[in-house]
């Protein structure tokens, strides 16, 4: 038997056939050959590609041996019906007085034997089919319904490497998870969010989000009101308006910048409700998850109201403060105290010519004094640029602050590559046609750079390009431009 799984005794009747008529053996091993086709075939070319289960493979297997092993017992006791039963003489065993099997007989044997195998074969075959088809049915794709698509994105990492990553992609009903980043979608409605990372949100229904944590910022046309954000405790509906929202671990912040808010409160099991309160324009509220309260505090989020505030965001590590466009940014004519004023200069400058700087290079400058001697680099024609000034402006005259040396350290982050750096003061003058703000009076008298120093300072470009990191001794007056590549 090619299955195996027939008595011994049957085992010898088929041997004893074979033996005898060598017809009865070209016409088995036909059928071993066939078997062995139809096995080729299923196991094979008809089902390419197919790695079964061994659960399914050890179901298939024991099926296929109940109906092998039945189909030769019911073949070879009809056979044995018709020539009378086996008998035992104690010298082995003999045929009662009932004819022997003739030919004819062993072929009807072997030919219900491959009829039944072949079925079997068969039907295990169709069972994988209609298994194969059922698989491929569990696994089709279900079609989520599109809530918004993606306006902008800058530096954007999901969580889940399948989510959409390109402008124009559509977001699908789920959660999202953005890790790195800012994404900017419009929903179907028209309602315009920035989302910050890191932030968890969902798309739920129409016309709202769910924010489990992180910053986003809505601006709600009239065909949209009724926009809502829904987080831990709160529920914020629209009222055609623009308003950001923040998520923390203990607290949600609120901030309306034009138009109004309806707030409605869950305080939790065992707490008194919360009136619900409309938040109006340039108002803002602050709640606390854990107690249930609303209470009394500034908002300290900065939420990016348009998507040029997340293409120039810098990130400020250190002792910063923002500069307006003061008239004059000569010495002792805009003093600060121990602080380093940040001023945003200008966007968008193309060079016409190649224009020297002080570093470009990822990795550290150390400038100290060495007569003679300055570091050049250059930036060439036809690069986009914007520029940032940082200016350090003690309080008090330079006699008094001679000898009360201070070390300012700290960071910069912006969004965008860093292209240069402009640290000497021939440097810092000859830029300032190129790169001054066109409100603003640069000294061009007194030494406002960094290198003319003895005491060393030290500025850092960091792998990435996007952040400045550096340690200055600074006196009394000194002055850095950094250039950054426009968006």
């Amino acid at each position: 038997s090619p299955e195996g799984g027939i008595t011994e005794d049957e085992a010898q009747e088929i041997n004893h056939l074979l033996l005898e008529d060598v017809f009865l053996q070209r016409f088995y091993l036909a059928y071993i050959d066939l078997h062995a086709s139809i096995r080729n075939t299923v196991d094979g070319s008809c089902v390419e590609n197919f790695t079964e289960p061994p659960e399914r493979s050890a179901f298939r297997e024991v099926i296929q041996k109940d109906l092998h092993d039945s189909a030769i017992r019911a073949a070879l006791s009809e056979v044995t019906g018709a020539r009378g039963e086996l008998a035992d003489t104690g010298k082995g065993r003999i045929h009662s007085n009932r004819r022997l099997p003739t030919r004819i007989d062993a072929i009807r044997l072997l030919v219900r034997v491959a009829a039944v195998i072949l079925v079997a074969v068969t039907a295990v075959w169709l069972d994988h089919k209609l298994w194969q088809a059922t698989d491929k049915a569990t696994k089709a794709p279900v079609e989520l319904p599109v809530l918004a698509r993606i306006q902008q994105i800058q530096d954007i990492v999901w969580a889940d490497p399948y989510h959409p990553v390109h402008v124009g992609s559509d977001l699908r009903l789920g959660s999202y998870m953005l890790e790195q980043g800012w994404v900017q979608f419009r929903t179907n409605q028209g309602a315009s969010v920035i989302v910050e990372s890191p932030a968890h949100f969902t798309l739920e229904i129409e016309n709202c989000i769910r924010l489990h944590n992180g910053l986003l910022t809505a601006n709600v046309p009239d065909e949209a009101v009724g926009f809502t954000v829904l987080t831990p405790g709160t529920n914020l509906i629209d009222l055609g308006t623009e308003f950001g929202v923040q998520v923390q671990s203990d607290k949600t912040e609120v901030q309306v910048f034009d138009g109004e808010v309806q707030a409605s409160f869950d305080a939790g099991t065992g707490r008194r409700p919360l009136s619900p309160r409309r938040v109006h324009q340039n108002d803002q509220l602050v709640y606390h998850q854990d107690t249930g309260r609303i209470v009394d505090e500034s908002v300290h989020a900065v939420f990016p109201r348009h998507w040029n505030d997340v293409l120039y965001r810098t990130t400020l590590k250190g002792p910063f403060v923002s500069i307006n466009a003061p008239t004059s940014l000569k010495q002792d004519e805009h003093e600060l105290g121990d602080v380093i004023g940040l001023l945003v200069e200008k966007r968008g400058v193309t060079l016409n010519r190649n224009m020297k700087v002080t570093h470009t290079q990822t990795g550290a400058l150390r400038l100290e004094y060495r007569s003679g001697e300055e570091p050049e680099a250059w930036l060439l024609n036809g690069l986009t640029l914007d520029s940032y000034l940082l200016h350090v402006d003690r309080l008090g005259t330079k006699v008094q602050l001679d000898t009360n040396k201070i070390l300012l350290s700290g960071s910069i982050t912006f969004t965008r590559e860093i292209a240069g750096v402009i640290c000497t003061t021939p440097q810092l003058v000859q830029s300032d046609t190129h790169f001054g703000h066109d409100q603003v009076h640069y000294d061009t008298q007194v030494t406002r750079g960094l290198y003319e120093k003895w005491d060393a300072d030290v500025i850092r470009i960091n792998p990435d390009r996007r952040t400045i990191t550096f340690s200055l001794n600074t006196m009394n007056y000194d002055q850095l431009r950094i250039l950054v590549h426009s968006p």
